[in-house]
């Protein structure tokens, strides 16, 4: 299109040296990126077992993705995560088990307070008399013969007490800042959804439709396509640290790397109210 405005002398022949020049250094840019492209799939070779390894590393595709890929994924709700983590992390139920198995020594500790218990019952015959005799044999312990084991026991079971309640602010803690970091990506991929790439589409399309018109240099549609490709640049990545905080969020849960995913995609997700629209009102 360019070289024949050049050759009809609408446009300078700079305008096309120019163009040149850019479609050298994107294809450039190109070239570095497949090279980055090929040290990644090496990097991910290994992790695939000896298939991977025997079939290549460039058999390893990287799938574009359509455009409803590009959708913020929804956010669960606060609550549920929190169950879900106090139920599976196994720092929680580790720590569960060890004041369970505590309790018990102590409370066995204080069962050998009382070490020999014993009953008597029988039939005596003398001198032509029948007699019967029962007893009951206890030993009280005047001088706590069982305090060092029940002290110990009892301390046992106050640590491990104190160590759970620990892993449970930890993992309560975990919870709150990865939810935290989810909420405040999807509202600014959200926010950028809305207008971000819009304007920087608008921007483009203008550039261009003035362009064909004589209206625009090349020097501004070459700069218009720069801000589209930077601002498509900009979501992906948003979006990306946005559905990693999600996949944290859901390992943060307990879940298993291969059912982290699953958990996002298959559980019900609520709307997180922004503060914001609140403070507008």
């Amino acid at each position: 299109y360019n070289r024949a405005r050049v050759e009809a002398g609408v446009t300078a022949e700079g305008e096309l040296l120019r163009l040149q020049v850019e479609l050298d250094r994107g294809t450039n840019d190109v070239a570095l990126a497949e090279v980055e492209f090929t040290r990644s799939r090496a990097r991910l070779a290994p992790y695939l077992g000896e298939a991977g390894l025997r079939a290549g590393v460039a058999t390893i595709r990287v799938a574009v993705p359509s455009a409803a890929a590009f959708t913020p994924s929804a956010l669960p709700a606060l609550e549920p995560v929190l169950k879900a983590a106090s139920e599976r992390r196994p720092e929680l139920l580790a720590g569960r088990a060890r004041a369970g198995a505590a309790t018990a020594a102590a409370e066995h500790e204080r069962s050998l307070a009382v070490r020999q218990f014993g009953a008597t019952f029988g039939n005596k015959r003398v001198g032509g008399l029948n007699t019967m005799v029962a007893g009951l044999s206890l030993s009280i312990p005047l001088f706590n013969l069982n305090g060092g084991g029940i002290r110990r026991a009892t301390s046992e079971a106050l640590a491990a007490d104190h160590e759970l309640v620990w892993a449970e602010r930890r993992v309560a803690a975990g919870v709150h800042g990865a939810y935290g970091a989810a909420v405040r990506l999807t509202r600014q991929l959200g926010d950028l959804q809305q207008t971000f790439l819009t304007r920087a589409e608008q921007v483009y399309q203008l550039t261009v439709g003035a362009y064909e018109e004589g209206g625009a240099t090349l020097l501004q549609v070459l700069d218009a396509t720069s801000i589209l490709a930077d601002a498509r640049l900009t979501y992906s990545r948003t979006l990306f640290a946005q559905r990693e905080s999600l996949f944290d969020l859901a390992l943060a849960t307990g879940s298993e790397p291969s059912d982290a995913l699953n958990l996002l995609r298959d559980s019900r997700l609520d709307a997180v109210p922004d503060p914001r629209r609140a403070d507008r009102h």
